[in-house]
């Protein structure tokens, strides 16, 4: 099994951040999240329990697969947890905001990746991949901060 959990302080309130990383998730993934092409969503209508797409990634810079993920979990303004069952895997990422001081939002990303089967000899590769997790969240902070107005009091 691989893992990553980490968080980042992010200058917006909860709502700004939960809306970005969990309400739009489709559509803002791709701009914050190294490796992924595409995303087609399956389902119509806003984020939700049950709500799928079809994920296009390229991994490695050599690597391009596609994989299904669904919505498990939706807590408005707090909480967003998908996940992929491929063969050979299971994937599941969680995404959960919080206040902090000073109107910031703390924001926890959590990833865990069960390999089965042939795919086992595979994670030290995806605890490698994991790890980069890391510059996504800078990249999450970056991109809210710069695409979200701050509100006014």
């Amino acid at each position: 099994m691989a893992t990553f959990d980490g968080s980042i302080y992010i200058h917006r309130p909860p709502s700004i951040v939960f809306d970005v990383v969990g309400t739009h998730l489709f559509e803002t993934q791709p701009k914050w999240e190294d490796g992924i092409v595409a995303i087609r969503p399956l389902t119509e209508g806003p984020m939700r329990v049950g709500s799928k797409a079809v994920m296009e990634r390229l991994d490695l810079l050599v690597w391009r697969h596609e994989t299904d993920y669904q919505c498990v979990v939706f807590d408005q303004d707090r909480l967003v947890v998908m996940h992929n069952d491929s063969p050979g895997s299971r994937i599941v990422f969680r995404l959960s905001v919080a206040p902090a001081e000073h109107g910031e939002t703390l924001l926890r990303f959590w990833v865990q990746a069960n390999l089965t089967g042939f795919n086992r000899l595979l994670e030290p590769l995806a605890n490698l991949l994991l790890r980069a997790r890391r510059k996504t969240l800078v990249d999450i902070k970056e991109y809210v901060e710069t695409n979200t107005a701050v509100p006014s009091v």
